[in-house]
């Protein structure tokens, strides 16, 4: 299960009150009523070009290099909170980086960014997300330089950290908006902001999409304040029901749909078991096969239809579905698996095997062997060090079964694909004995 707990990590999607930063992976999107309770400031201002400064931060050797930038915000209307002063000294923090006349300051040394724009102004700013793998040449504003909204917190630390005793600055883009936006931000600042936000679009019916989300997610928070766990469970589960998710669901919570059905455990099974046995096979339920893996042995009513979503054609993942039998712990269901040791995906091959070593199916132990590949290279999309895990897994299956019996044929394997290293499997299992 070591691969289905790392998705349940990679899958889950930050939408609280916490910051967005995700170096190295896609940001979460920070929705509008979480940014706008969580903003001590909100203003219109605009930077003045020549206060911007490139601030590198400490690191050791082996650290690698980030920055930050410091800058003077001329304050022209506050929408929230308490500000006398007319400038405001800020930080941008590490991940948005403005460039000033399409140039861009870092180590004392100035870069051309937008070469070739020569209609470029000399005075525009602008500000790009630099802290997302998905990079994108979308600016978040047309010019800093100009009035815009500040969604401004106090931050400190490398990432700007929500801090109480840090400086006012932005870390995640949603923190600087247009000023075409203050009609729909005061809106979501009023007494009933469900209702201001309705009335706004009225008037701006292009901010249909957004209105959407924001009565989506308020929907949600008010699911996740059900006290009835039972009634919390039917409610939830409609989220990942093709039939029954709400109107402009769009699949946006999913992740943090299944950890909460997961915790609700046994009160969740039944919502979840009816939406497997009413579901089309062309729709795709990754979604509640893996709440049910995460809910495990309760979840064994499943069963029946997890088998039967194996013997047909079906959209969702059949490696999860062979990871959900495995928690369930139901014994009968190896002769099921045992046909996708054989199975041409190293993926589902490997699911298969751990599945059957975890339910302790003894014969299946020459099966897993035999399904072991000679050599590992690239196929099914799949690199060689994905490849080589898979082909740990079933070793590791093995080992599960059989350690005595697994070595020699680890030791094959290993000599076979260099990159594989028993170490792990004796360490695990406290087996010292060769």
């Amino acid at each position: 299960m070591n691969r289905l707990a790392k998705l349940a990590v990679i899958c889950t999607v930050t939408i609280t009150s916490v910051n967005s930063i995700c170096y190295g992976g896609l940001r979460a999107r920070v929705e509008d009523a979480v940014l706008v309770e969580r903003s001590e400031l909100i203003v219109i201002g605009h930077l003045k070009a020549d206060s911007i400064r490139y601030v590198p931060h400490k690191h050791e050797q082996n650290e690698g290099m980030s920055w930050e930038h410091h800058a003077m915000l001329a304050v022209t209307e506050v929408l929230k909170g308490k500000l006398d002063e007319k400038e405001m000294a800020i930080v941008i923090h590490y991940g948005l980086d403005p460039y000033i006349g399409g140039y861009y300051l870092k180590d004392g040394k100035t870069y051309r960014i937008f070469a070739g724009d020569s209609s470029f102004p000399k005075d525009r700013i602008v500000i790009r997300d630099t802290g997302n793998s998905a990079i994108s040449l979308r600016l978040l504003v047309e010019d800093a330089g100009k009035d815009n909204i500040w969604f401004l917190q106090r931050r400190s630390g490398r990432y700007g950290r929500k801090s109480e005793n840090g400086r006012f600055g932005i870390a995640d883009p949603e923190e600087l908006q247009p000023i075409s936006m203050k009609g729909y931000i005061l809106a979501c600042l009023a007494e009933q902001p469900e209702k201001a936000i309705k009335e706004q679009l009225r008037k701006e019916p292009h901010l249909a999409k957004r209105v959407e989300d924001y009565l989506v997610y308020a929907q949600f928070q008010r699911v996740l304040s059900i006290s009835d766990p039972n009634e919390k469970a039917v409610r939830l589960s409609r989220y990942i029901s093709p039939a029954m998710a709400p109107k402009n669901y769009r699949g946006r919570y999913d992740s943090h749909v299944r950890i909460h059905l997961g915790e609700l455990g046994d009160c969740a099974v039944e919502p979840l078991v009816d939406i497997l046995a009413k579901a089309d096979p062309r729709n795709r339920l990754n979604t509640v096969v893996l709440t049910l893996c995460d809910i495990g042995k309760p979840a064994k009513p499943a069963v029946p239809h997890l088998l039967r979503m194996l013997q047909q054609e079906s959209r969702t993942s059949t490696y999860y579905i062979l990871a959900a039998l495995q928690t369930t712990g139901d014994l009968t269901v190896v002769d099921s698996v045992r046909p996708f040791l054989a199975d041409e995906n190293m993926q589902v091959r490997a699911q298969a095997a751990e599945t059957l070593a975890w339910l302790g199916d003894m014969e299946s132990f020459d099966l897993i062997a035999a399904a072991i590949p000679q050599e590992v290279k690239e196929r099914d999309n799949l690199n060689v060090s994905d490849m080589c895990g898979y082909v740990s897994d079933m070793c590791e299956a093995l080992y599960r079964l059989d350690p005595a019996g697994a070595r020699p044929i680890i030791r094959k394997v290993n000599a076979r694909i260099p990159t594989m290293d028993i170490t792990r499997f004796i360490s695990r299992y406290k087996d010292n004995d060769g």
